[in-house]
């Protein structure tokens, strides 16, 4: 993803594809998140949730610790970056009565391009830290380098014969469409092709640095997404096939529990 929002309350979109959260999903994530910090002690709070995508990207703590919070989907969704409007879609997403499809569609508060997510292999971490940590940058850029080289560590736990790097220095390609299209700041790629996306959300106490670690780029689902039916792909601004994202053939996925595990143990020892 590689990019960031730096504003406190933007409002939502008003419009009919991109629902506002429930507000009592959102008291609910608030409830969980308060039970998980009552009972946990040590430099990280860990909290792992099931459901929607759009209540836990909206969802807004006045205040934080060190924390991780770990998203498992309930059904695949299409997360729009914050700047984005539904118009990229084609007019029967667009149309669509969402809430009978086996899909979600949200928008985050962290900018970039848009991004797929499975319910079966990718995954999805969000790291929270407060101003007064060291972990915590004033440079928008360099903030997510950290992350990054633990991520690039974490993927050669698993990945003993690739090339496997975090970026440094400035963006490449085009991910104002497609994030995975693009490589920012700490983003994480694996023989060239990018398996980590970050990005960024900041208010004046605390950073929420979200990851998207992608193992199969889907690439037919995003062109149909995209493309009206009386269009061509080739009219996209960017031809999801040509992507040079997720794990490339031919590696098979890691199971995704065990990349989280592997993530949290190696942010635990991060911090001893």
């Amino acid at each position: 993803m590689g990019s960031m929002t730096q504003a406190n309350k933007p409002a939502l979109p008003p419009n009919d594809v991109l629902q506002a959260p429930i507000p009592s999903e959102l008291a609910r994530l608030a409830h969980e998140r308060d039970v998980e910090i009552q009972k946990q002690s040590g430099d990280w709070v860990i909290w792992n949730s099931t459901g929607d995508a759009n209540s836990f990207h909206h969802y807004q703590p006045e205040q934080v610790g060190h924390e991780i919070w770990t998203r498992s989907l309930s059904r695949p969704a299409l997360v729009l970056g914050s700047t984005q409007s539904e118009a990229v879609l084609n007019s029967s997403l667009r149309n669509a009565d969402l809430g009978e499809q086996e899909l979600e569609i949200c928008k985050r508060r962290s900018g970039g391009g848009l991004v797929y997510l499975d319910v079966d292999h990718d995954v999805w971490i969000d790291v929270l830290i407060p101003v007064t940590s060291p972990l915590w940058h004033h440079d928008l850029a360099k903030a997510f380098h950290w992350l990054g080289d633990i991520w690039a560590a974490v993927l050669a736990e698993f990945i003993t014969d690739a090339v496997i790097s975090s970026h440094r220095g400035p963006s490449q390609g085009s991910g104002q469409l497609l994030c995975f299209a693009g490589l920012g700041h700490g983003e994480v790629s694996v023989d060239g092709y990018k398996v980590v996306g970050l990005s960024q959300r900041r208010t004046r106490s605390w950073t929420r640095l979200q990851c998207a670690v992608i193992q199969r780029w889907p690439a037919e689902q995003l062109t149909r997404m995209l493309t009206d039916p009386q269009h061509s792909a080739d009219e996209l601004p960017i031809d999801p096939s040509v992507v040079r994202a997720g794990l490339g053939p031919p590696r098979h996925p890691i199971p995704r529990q065990n990349l989280i595990e592997g993530f949290l143990t190696a942010m635990v020892d991060q911090a001893r």
